[in-house]
C-alpha cells in the first residue's frame, strides 16, 4: 500500500452544486443542503483549501453562500465572472462596465463573503471589448471583494499568451492523463512560478467522467473512434502502478505533476468527498511511473480532448 499524504491538492469543484447533468456521465442532480454542509465541514477538517464555482454554474454560488453562512468553514472561494454569452463584440465600454459590475454584485450577494480569487471565465475576455473587462478588474482589486485575479483557459495557446501577465495569480487549465497539448509549456510554467506567486489548477482530470467510463457509446459521442484501446490501456496502467482504479490513476497522474498546485474535482456529497480524499491521500506517482505512462498510453485527438466538439444526444 502507498503511504498516506495530506489531500492538499484537492479542490472542490462547484459546478455539480448548481448545474443539472454536468458531465457526460452524470444524469441528474439532487442537492441536499445538509449534505453539502457536511461536505464542507469535512473539507475544513481535512485542510482542503479551495472550492471552485462560477457565476454561470446555475445555483452553485447560491448554494455555497447558503451553506457557508451556517458553517464555520474557512475554505477559500474561487469564482468566475459571467461568460457574457450573447454580448456583441462591438459593445461599448459603458455596457461592458455595467455587465461586469452586475456579475460581481450577484456573486457578492449570493456568496455573502469575499473570494480569494476572481477569474475570467473565458481567456478571450482579457482582450475582448478593447480590454475593458480586465481594466475594470484591475481597478477593483483594492475593494475587498476579491484578493487576487485569475483566468480560466481552454487551450495551451491562451495560457502561453497570458503566462507572464503579473496580475494573474491563478490559471485553471483542462488537463488529463491522455492530454499531450501542454507538454511544450511545462518548462515555461515552472520558470514563471519561480519568478512570482502563481498557481496552476487543473480541471477535467477525468474529462467530464469519460476516462472512468467503459461505455463505448459515450466514447463515440466524444469523437473517439477506437475507445477500447484507451479503456483497456488505462485499466492496464492502473494495475501496473498499484492504483486502486482508473479514477485513482487519472487523479494520481494529474496531482503528481510538480507544476500543478490543485486539481478541481466535482462533487456534491460527503461520501464523494471521502472517496476523493482517499485518492488524494495516496502517495504521488514517481517520475519513473509518470514516464512509463507517457510512453505507454496513446494520446487523444483534440476533437475528443475538447468537450465543445462532442456530439449531442
Amino acid at each position: 500500500m502507498r503511504n498516506k499524504i495530506p489531500a492538499n491538492k484537492l479542490v472542490i469543484g462547484g459546478a455539480q452544486l448548481g448545474i443539472s447533468s454536468y458531465g457526460i456521465t452524470n444524469k441528474n442532480i439532487n442537492l441536499d443542503l445538509n449534505e453539502i454542509k457536511a461536505l464542507l465541514t469535512r473539507a475544513n477538517k481535512n485542510l482542503i483549501e479551495y472550492v471552485d464555482t462560477a457565476r454561470d454554474y446555475g445555483c452553485s454560488e447560491e448554494v455555497l453562500g447558503a451553506v457557508l453562512a451556517q458553517s464555520k468553514s474557512k475554505i477559500k472561494i474561487i469564482t468566475k465572472l459571467s461568460s457574457f454569452t450573447g454580448c456583441p463584440k462591438d459593445c461599448n465600454n459603458e455596457v461592458i462596465c455595467k455587465l461586469v459590475f452586475e456579475s460581481i454584485n450577484q456573486s457578492k450577494r449570493l456568496l455573502g463573503r469575499s473570494v480569494d480569487c476572481l477569474m475570467l471565465h473565458r481567456a478571450e475576455h482579457f482582450w475582448a471589448w478593447r480590454g475593458e473587462i480586465w481594466r475594470i478588474l484591475i481597478s477593483l482589486q483594492n475593494t475587498g471583494f476579491f484578493k487576487s485575479l485569475g483566468v480560466s483557459v481552454q487551450t495551451p495557446e491562451e495560457l502561453e499568451q497570458l503566462l507572464s501577465v503579473p496580475e494573474i495569480k491563478l490559471f485553471q487549465i483542462p488537463f488529463n492523463i491522455l492530454d499531450w497539448r501542454w507538454d511544450h509549456l511545462i518548462e515555461k510554467i515552472i520558470a514563471e512560478k519561480k519568478k512570482r506567486s502563481l498557481l496552476i489548477h487543473a480541471r477535467s482530470s477525468l474529462l467530464q467522467g469519460l476516462l472512468a467510463s467503459e461505455d463505448v457509446n459515450l466514447w463515440s459521442k466524444a469523437n473517439c473512434s477506437n475507445p477500447i484501446q484507451y479503456i483497456d490501456g488505462l485499466k492496464k496502467i492502473a494495475q501496473e502502478t498499484g492504483s486502486s482504479s482508473v479514477v485513482d490513476l487519472c487523479l494520481g497522474y494529474v496531482r503528481s505533476q510538480e507544476w500543478i498546485d490543485g486539481v478541481v474535482v466535482g462533487m456534491e456529497t460527503d461520501k464523494q468527498l471521502c472517496k476523493n480524499i482517499r485518492f488524494f491521500s495516496e502517495r504521488e506517482l514517481t517520475s519513473v511511473q509518470l514516464q512509463k505512462i507517457t510512453n505507454s498510453l496513446p494520446k487523444l485527438d483534440n476533437q475528443t480532448l475538447n468537450p465543445v466538439n462532442w456530439k449531442n444526444g
